[in-house]
């Protein structure tokens, strides 16, 4: 009887944990939001586009004067999927959500095929990184990443 009692226990718990396991895994696996501006930092001018005035504040120590934003994307990607964006010339950036930290940070792939272009970065919610993309022209791309707070 107690063998019995005692085994019943185990089993429960045993279901508890499986439960919070799954759980936890579903919690962490919700999807996530990116919005991604295409940037093309020259020096051919001084010019800055509007929609850009905050974010180039940040990019003062760089060697560019001009900055245009050439597009921008919204993203809901789950874990493991990815989106693209059409760059300018052509190209396609996927953008994969690779992996979501113990801590929340978020782990992404910008890959770009032509030129061969690849970069891992890991980004908190509430976050902007500005990662230095592929030449373009006489300047470079800088692909700025917006993950929002739930």
């Amino acid at each position: 009887m107690e063998a019995m009692k005692r085994l019943s226990n185990l089993l429960w718990f045993a279901s508890a944990l499986l439960a919070i396991s799954i759980w936890t895994r579903t919690a962490m696996a919700a999807p996530v939001q990116l919005n991604i501006k295409v940037i093309y930092a020259h020096s051919k001018s001084k010019l800055i586009d509007p929609k850009l005035k905050d974010l180039a504040k940040q990019f003062s120590k760089l060697k560019f004067t001009a900055y245009e934003l050439k597009d921008e994307g919204s993203y809901t990607l789950d874990i493991g999927a990815s989106g693209s964006l059409q760059l300018p010339g052509g190209e396609w950036m996927k953008v994969i959500a690779k992996e979501m930290t113990p801590e929340g940070m978020l782990r992404l792939d910008l890959v770009v095929d032509k030129p061969r272009f690849r970069s891992t970065a890991i980004i908190a919610a509430g976050a902007t990184l500005a990662v230095s993309g592929p030449k373009q022209e006489s300047g470079s791309l800088i692909l700025a990443v917006t993950r929002p707070k739930n």
